[in-house]
């Protein structure tokens, strides 16, 4: 079997500083998001990709993430897949 695909890893962080002291806020309320309640507190990432020119139709691409706030243990997402068409 011929991989097409090799493993790729992509890192997004995303940190809150002060806009005067560029530090990061003492409060753990205080964020990009606010508490998640159910409603609110919400967020998404969204991407795209390329498939390479050599990958076959209806190949099978696979994705999951990790989520990782603050200090705290990460929180793993379903794994998802798409098809190329």
């Amino acid at each position: 079997m011929d991989f097409l695909f090799s493993l790729v890893r992509k890192f997004c962080i995303f940190e809150l500083l002060h806009t005067l002291s560029g530090l990061r806020p003492s409060d753990a309320s205080t964020g990009f998001l606010p508490p998640n309640n159910g409603t609110s507190g919400q967020g998404f990432l969204q991407y795209s990709i390329m498939a390479h020119r050599n990958v076959s139709h209806l190949a099978r691409i696979d994705a999951e993430a990790s989520i990782i706030f603050d200090t705290n243990a990460p929180i793993d997402t379903p794994p998802i897949f798409n098809t190329v068409s």
